[in-house]
């Protein structure tokens, strides 16, 4: 003789218990759409001009993503680990970029079409100092980079 099975009962949910977890939900969906919609490059934040003047700070770290050009040579920027500068040169002198420490990664952009300028990404890699050089001759680029990490208390290295 076959048995019949009984549905399961379930007690309703209490509406504090439901709003939690509906918090929960909404959680891992918008957790797993960021995931689905990160690239290999991080998010990009407020550009800065570098035409205009930056200020030196080194206890403020810089936004997300920062535009240099040969006019930001000899100046000292922090960023946060994770953080990424944008270094754009034009010339026939403009050479390759190289970093000295291994607190940045230098990554060159490459473009489909010559856009008439080349681009690097310097990439804030770990808490530490680096120097970023490009170009050559007496036009050569140098900017030096603190990289801090986002939980170092200010003032640590």
């Amino acid at each position: 003789m076959r048995q019949r099975s009984t549905p399961l009962a379930v007690p309703p949910l209490s509406r504090r218990s439901a709003a939690r977890w509906s918090a929960v939900a909404a959680t891992l969906l918008l957790g797993v759409a960021a995931t689905a919609c990160a690239g290999p490059e991080p998010a990009p934040g407020r550009t800065l001009s570098a035409s205009a003047p930056l200020p030196d700070l080194p206890g403020t770290p810089t936004p997300t993503r920062l535009s240099l050009t040969r006019d930001d040579s000899g100046r000292t920027l922090t960023l946060m680990t994770g953080g990424v500068a944008l270094l754009r040169l034009t010339g026939p002198d403009s050479g390759e970029a190289t970093a000295d420490g291994p607190a940045v990664t230098v990554v060159p952009v490459a473009y489909e079409t010559d856009p008439g300028y080349r681009e690097w990404e310097i990439r804030a890699a770990r808490a530490g100092t680096a120097v970023v050089r490009a170009g050559g001759g007496t036009r050569q680029v140098h900017i030096t980079f603190k990289v801090v990490s986002p939980t170092a208390p200010a003032g640590a290295r």
